[in-house]
């Protein structure tokens, strides 16, 4: 197989259409990578990295990688194994204890891409591996990293960057959404009653109604932070969604205590194609619409 910089090109009949918000990936501007291999991979690499990286910088050194603080880190399974063992070992103890950068071994041995990705290395690849396996492989590491960054470690939700990303791609192809927001009426004296445990509890009260309002209206749900979730759905499943919230909470709660038992506020707003450039003046509009809720 060729390793030029045209390896594992495929054909635009071959490639797969998928939905505009799953596209969605890190803004390439956010994302250096630093490259030790041989000239005559430099190619191969630059179509592999293509797409996905802003700046590439090529070390001379396996030392300079050792101590790189870009976001992504190639380098060929031969060099790595012919360095100094001191610099092999920091290598190996940035991979299992640092969150940076992502590891890519390219170039290496069955036996060889095991131990490394036993180590700790995001991927390791083979001298064979087309550019564009690699390329897809880097994709997938950059969009889960991207979307673990802004999911909410209480309800492992995503948070506010992937909602705005989602309800922009909805938007952009022509689909008018609808935006449910639900929030806990209240909810910081129920922590300061009861402490952050109950609180916490009682979120994942409502993440477990939301989710399921979610499942059966085919709606995407976010947490947004704190108390606050937003849900988006088609503009005609809007009402039944926030009903069906509503009183599957109201059945929930019966569990708390008789005599502080939270109530929630529901709210949606429709917004069209047209809004997409404005999304802050949805938000803001949606912001409204709560306040008025709460108040009766």
């Amino acid at each position: 197989m060729s390793t030029s910089g045209e390896s594992g090109r495929c054909d635009a009949s071959d490639a797969i259409r998928l939905p505009p918000e799953w596209e969605a990936r890190p803004a390439r501007e956010r994302v250096r990578a630093v490259v030790h291999a041989p000239p005559e991979r430099h190619r191969w690499i630059r179509w592999a990295l293509a797409g996905h990286v802003c700046e590439i910088e090529f070390a001379r050194t396996l030392e300079e990688i050792a101590g790189t603080d870009a976001d992504l880190a190639l380098l060929t399974h031969e060099l790595l194994a012919a360095g100094p063992d001191e610099v092999r070992l920091e290598i190996a103890r940035r991979w299992r204890e640092d969150p940076g950068p992502f590891w890519v071994i390219i170039d290496a041995s069955c036996h060889a891409r095991v131990t490394c990705q036993h180590a700790g290395a995001d991927i390791a690849v083979d001298f064979g591996t087309a550019a564009s396996e690699l390329s897809a492989r880097i994709s997938a590491l950059l969009r889960r990293a991207w979307t673990e960054r802004d999911r909410s470690p209480l309800t492992g939700l995503p948070g506010n960057a992937w909602l705005w990303r989602f309800v922009r791609a909805r938007l952009d192809s022509g689909d008018a959404v609808a935006l449910v927001m639900a929030d806990i009426d209240d909810f910081k004296g129920y922590n300061d009653r009861y402490g952050h445990l109950a609180g916490d509890d009682l979120i994942l009260l409502l993440t477990e109604v939301l989710r399921e309002a979610a499942r059966q209206h085919g709606a995407f749900l976010a947490h947004v932070g704190g108390d606050d979730f937003c849900a988006v759905c088609r503009p005609d499943a809007a009402a039944r969604f926030e009903q069906q919230v509503m009183t599957a909470f109201e059945s929930g709660r019966r569990g708390l205590p008789a005599r502080d038992r939270p109530t929630i506020t529901v709210a949606s707003t429709d917004v069209a194609p047209e809004e997409a450039d404005h999304l802050h003046g949805a938000f803001e509009r949606l912001a409204a619409l709560r306040i008025a809720a709460r108040g009766g």
